[in-house]
């Protein structure tokens, strides 16, 4: 809890120590093109920095999408009778002892079901 409160001072105090610099008279300093040249680099390589960091976040998304698209068949198998039955079902709506099929069908497996999963290509 205090390591909240100290950090919030923390950042307000900053806050308020870059309003000081804004306010105080700019004076006349002649810049040199080689600062200007690590400024305008700096800013192209942030930019590339950040660009890629989103195309990456994007493409994680996507793939994440597309795992949680796939179908999977299952087999939940009696062990006592051995009798099995086959179900296709979304990789997101697979559960540990539970899963919604295809057509909308809730299956929950008893204590002595066993479930086999297999990828649909």
């Amino acid at each position: 809890m205090i390591s909240k409160i100290l950090l919030t001072l923390a950042v307000i105090g900053v806050a308020l120590f870059m309003l000081q610099l804004r306010r105080r008279p700019v004076e006349a300093v002649n810049v040199r093109k080689k600062e200007l040249f690590f400024q305008k680099w700096f800013r192209v390589l942030s930019v590339v920095v950040i660009s890629l960091m989103v195309l990456a976040a994007g493409v994680f998304i996507y793939i994440e999408w597309h795992q949680a698209r796939e179908v999977m068949q299952v087999q939940v198998i009696d062990n006592r009778t051995g009798n099995y039955k086959e179900y296709k079902v979304l990789r997101s709506n697979l559960h540990e002892r539970s899963f919604q099929t295809l057509d909308g069908r809730i299956v929950t497996l008893a204590e002595t079901d066993r479930m086999e999963v297999v990828t649909v290509k």
